[in-house]
């Protein structure tokens, strides 16, 4: 579906396009089917499709200095978001219409797919209502903060979570209700009513896994407003213990990972203001979290590759004595490389005095993780790990890449693809050893010399279409 590619689509136009595509087919199905069994669930995929274009373009105008354009943009953001309105005031009605239809009393219980069609409409209503006050509380953020617009659409917001609270209160829609009823106050600025809202949810027993992801959204905000207010040590506090209460699956969840990333935030605010030796430790606590959230792709990772960078400080040497130590001083070496070539495109745009000393930092970084690979590959042997030592080996081909050493990456690509070919980094190294060849045969024939590069590439390229 258009819905399905729109996720995979490159830029913000080629998805907005898609995302127009399927919201209309949606509208087109839920028009001509309008007493279909899913025609409200169409409406519903409609709403949702339309709210996250609005999103999109909220997030768009955050990024750019033109106050006219930004403006633009969010007028635009607004529309969306008031025709994804449109579509949820269907869908109550609609549910609404089908819950008045369905027997009642004694009817209804000797009826099981009555019941459950009712179940289902009365789902949907709760459903559409968390909606609509989504859709307020959004609304609201697209106007600047304190004007009019934003005052009246943030309280009515606040209200409509309120009452949603309320009306399904020990329920889930009624627990996602008052988060987003402590959002409204927090981003109106009333600490004090947020928090209590975030107590009601912390509260709660944490076993169901879904409930746990709204807590671990609700500590979030608690750290937000802790930091926002100085509170360091209180950020440290939950975010810490909620973290160490959390399994190792859990911690690479979205949710978790905004958890972690604040209290990085909290353990380098906390470093600002201690001596010497504590805020090393501090530091040192937040550049692990730092690199562990730079790994995951999401809403901090550039953040904190910026933050890896930033506090990485000098590249120093590790002494690694075996294998495990040299292949984990490598692959922390190549994170760093990675978060400081990241960090130096970020900031051609908004700090350019920093690129010269980002880019000299990923490249000693480069040469650091070169080194402890290709001495844990030097120093393998029978009981070293097969998976982590073809990892080693790729990881070197790589390197060796980067440092336009072209004949060695192919060569080393070209025997872990040949040698291992079921392993998972076997398809990208002979595409590595393509690409390495490819460069060698440019370079050959602009100086005239020919040391097989041609059939060499030739070869690689047989075996990639034969293999994979």
């Amino acid at each position: 579906t258009q819905a399905a590619l729109a996720q995979n689509a490159a830029g913000d136009n080629g998805r907005a396009k898609l995302l127009k595509q399927a919201a209309d087919g949606f509208l087109s199905y839920a028009g001509a089917h309008p007493d279909a069994p899913r025609a409200i669930d169409a409406l519903s995929q409609a709403a949702k499709i339309n709210t996250e274009q609005g999103l999109l373009l909220i997030a768009r105008a955050e990024r750019l200095q033109d106050k006219n354009q930004r403006q633009k943009l969010l007028s635009s953001a607004r529309s969306q978001l008031d025709t994804a309105a449109k579509s949820v005031e269907e869908m109550l009605q609609a549910a609404e219409a089908r819950l008045q239809s369905l027997p009642r009393g004694a009817a209804l219980q000797a009826d099981e797919e009555a019941r459950e069609l009712r179940q289902h409409f009365l789902s949907k209503r709760a459903e559409g209502k968390f909606l609509a006050a989504n859709l307020l509380f959004e609304k609201a953020r697209s106007h600047p903060q304190g004007s009019a617009e934003f005052n009246q659409t943030l309280k009515q917001a606040t209200e409509s979570f309120g009452n949603l609270s309320t009306e399904y209160q020990g329920k889930r829609v009624g627990y996602f209700a008052r988060l987003y009823e402590g959002r409204c106050h927090q981003l109106a600025g009333d600490s004090a009513a947020a928090l209590e809202c975030f107590d009601d949810l912390i509260k709660q027993p944490t076993g169901d896994p879904e409930f746990r992801r709204l807590v671990a959204r609700t500590y979030r905000r608690r750290a937000e407003i802790h930091l926002a207010g100085g509170e360091v040590d209180k950020a440290i506090e939950e975010c810490r213990d909620w973290l160490d209460d959390s399994v190792s699956d859990e911690r690479r969840e979205p949710e978790w990972l905004a958890v972690a990333h604040h209290l990085a935030t909290a353990y380098q605010a906390k470093a600002d203001d201690a001596p010497s030796s504590e805020a090393s430790s501090l530091r040192s606590e937040a550049r692990k979290l730092y690199r562990e959230i730079s790994r995951h792709p999401g809403e901090f990772q550039n953040a904190a590759r910026s933050a890896v960078a930033a506090t990485g400080g000098e590249t120093k040497t590790v002494e690694t004595k075996n294998f495990a130590e040299a292949f984990a001083a490598g692959k922390d070496a190549w994170e760093q490389m990675r978060s400081s070539s990241i960090a130096a495109r970020l900031a051609r745009q908004n700090n350019p005095e920093a690129v010269e000393r980002l880019q000299e930092q990923a490249s000693l970084q480069r040469a650091a993780a070169l080194t402890y690979f290709q001495k844990a590959i030097d120093v393998a042997d029978k009981k070293t790990p097969v998976d982590d030592l073809v990892a080693s080996r790729y990881y070197l081909c790589r390197l060796l890449w980067e440092d336009q050493r072209y004949q060695e990456a192919a060569s080393l690509a070209e025997t872990l693809a040949l040698e291992d070919p079921e392993n998972k980094f076997a398809p990208v190294a002979a595409n590595l050893a393509l690409a390495a060849y490819q460069r060698l045969q440019q370079r050959n024939a602009s100086s005239g010399t020919d040391n097989q590069s041609a059939e060499k590439l030739r070869s690689m390229a047989q075996l990639i279409a034969n293999r994979w």
